[in-house]
């Protein structure tokens, strides 16, 4: 039965990952850390399997965002086979390293707060070079119509550059679209086509984490009847609804080159992370 505390835990997660999966924070990393908090707050210590499908459709939730504020461009984006190829560049990196063995040690780095922190600082200093090395055109024009958006500005070494910048996000603490981004400014794609690219490649990299995750709670043998099925839809529908907010902030951020603001903000957490583990 589901507790007033389940839903509280539903709504503040799902806003957390409706704001951090496209803001350049992390979302990871902020799930990891708030996680933490909430437990030395609560004393109540969180289900694991439940805590796993939470996470499962938060991303559903944050992927019904992209879907709905492209919801114009993606027909053509489908369409553009030289676009298609580079998100498909792109997110082989990713896959690669999900299905190696690195992984399950990847997979360590989830139960420490600290390694979170510190991968926040090192997500400040990524967005710091990306607008550092950035091409300085004054608006958020692309390289093309938006509705045509053909290679979008994007070539096929600077797609494999941000795949390999995606890769880094399995990582807690590292933002996936601060990454991917990061790395579209300093292979020299425009601040838009970058912004774009980074949202598009990330409708495999969502769904594919949340298959994973899927997968994995339902492996154990949960009963789907045991699970707390109104927490779950009010932090799908949380993270739906704040994600699509987040990426017309992260438009405007990105127009007025404000990546520094980010930067700023995850280096503050992740030092905070840091001395809040060593006392």
């Amino acid at each position: 039965m589901s507790s007033p505390s389940h839903y509280l835990e539903a709504i503040v997660l799902g806003t957390v990952q409706g704001v951090a999966e496209f803001l350049p924070i992390s979302s990871s990393g902020h799930l990891v850390i708030l996680s933490a908090v909430m437990d030395a707050a609560t004393g109540r210590e969180i289900d694991p399997e439940a805590n796993r499908l939470l996470v499962v459709v938060l991303h559903l939730g944050t992927l019904g965002s992209i879907l709905w504020a492209y919801r114009r461009d993606l027909w053509s984006v489908a369409t553009s086979p030289r676009y298609v190829a580079a998100v498909v560049i792109a997110t082989l990196p990713l896959v690669a390293v999900a299905f190696s063995p690195i992984k399950d040690l990847l997979q360590e780095a989830f139960d420490r707060p600290d390694f979170a922190g510190i991968c926040l600082l090192v997500t400040a200093a990524l967005l710091l070079a990306g607008q550092a090395l950035a091409n300085r055109p004054n608006d958020l024009s692309t390289t093309e119509d938006p509705s045509n958006p053909s290679d979008g500005g994007v070539s096929l070494p600077a797609a494999v550059a941000i795949g390999l910048f995606q890769s880094l996000a399995l990582l807690p603490g590292i933002s996936r679209s601060g990454s991917t981004i990061a790395g579209g400014l300093m292979s020299g794609v425009a601040r838009a086509d970058a912004l774009r690219f980074s949202l598009m490649i990330g409708i495999p990299a969502i769904a594919g984490a949340g298959l994973l995750e899927a997968k994995s709670v339902f492996e154990t043998g949960v009963s789907v009847s045991e699970l707390p099925v109104g927490p779950l839809l009010v932090g799908a529908a949380v993270s739906f609804a704040v994600g699509v907010g987040a990426i017309s902030l992260l438009k405007k951020a990105v127009s007025n080159d404000r990546l520094h603001w980010f930067a700023a903000y995850c280096a503050a957490v992740g030092t905070a992370t840091l001395v809040w583990q060593a006392l």
